[in-house]
């Protein structure tokens, strides 16, 4: 079994110059001078960078130089420093995975359904198949030759009411006055409604 040291070192064969340090007296969040102190023991071996969260009681120290945050981490884990026995540990490095952006969609046209705001993993887009479109029935209402005759597209069963098409002519409603509804008979005006 690998000592927490081998393993810490095992871990910064990636190369991170970053290292987290925890249990520290809470004074150091605020008293610049103990802040001063604290910061002089890390730059003894190198030049480094300090971020400071005083929330989480941490503070991230950042080495221009890897072999200086070995050196720093080996020095300074478990010492004591204002009655606190400092931990001081590498910063894993931020993993990048796959690329930065999304490949472009195929250049075609796409029938889309709106993917949620955040898809979830795994989600992929389907190819959709495109609207259905009845050419039997468009192709009915051209044959209709008589205006004004209606044709029936689907015949009535007991559960199903049929389709009847009325054509009209192209009339100008400037010329002669309209219908009213009520004057049309009222057995082809009437559709029964489908079952519930």
């Amino acid at each position: 079994m690998a000592l927490p040291d081998q393993v810490d070192n095992e871990e910064n064969a990636n190369g991170s110059s970053a290292l987290i340090v925890r249990n520290l007296p809470e004074n150091i969040f605020i008293d610049d001078n103990i802040k001063k102190d604290f910061e002089e023991l890390f730059t003894n071996f190198g030049t480094a960078y300090f971020t400071f969260l005083p929330g989480f009681r941490r503070v991230i120290v950042n080495f221009v130089n890897k072999d200086d945050a070995l050196k720093a981490k080996g020095s300074l884990h478990e010492k004591d420093y204002k009655d606190c026995c400092m931990k001081v540990f590498f910063k894993e490095e931020a993993k990048k995975l796959g690329e930065d952006f999304l490949k472009l969609p195929k250049a075609e046209k796409l029938f889309l359904i709106s993917p949620p705001a955040s898809p979830p993993v795994g989600w992929e887009q389907i190819q959709e198949d495109p609207p259905v479109v009845n050419y039997e029935l468009l192709s009915a209402v051209a044959k209709l030759e008589i205006p004004g005759k209606p044709v029936e597209l689907v015949k009535k069963t007991e559960d199903i009411p049929g389709i009847i098409v009325i054509g009209c002519d192209d009339v100008d409603f400037g010329s002669k006055p309209m219908k009213s509804m009520k004057s049309m008979p009222r057995h082809e005006l009437q559709t029964q409604r489908p079952p519930v």
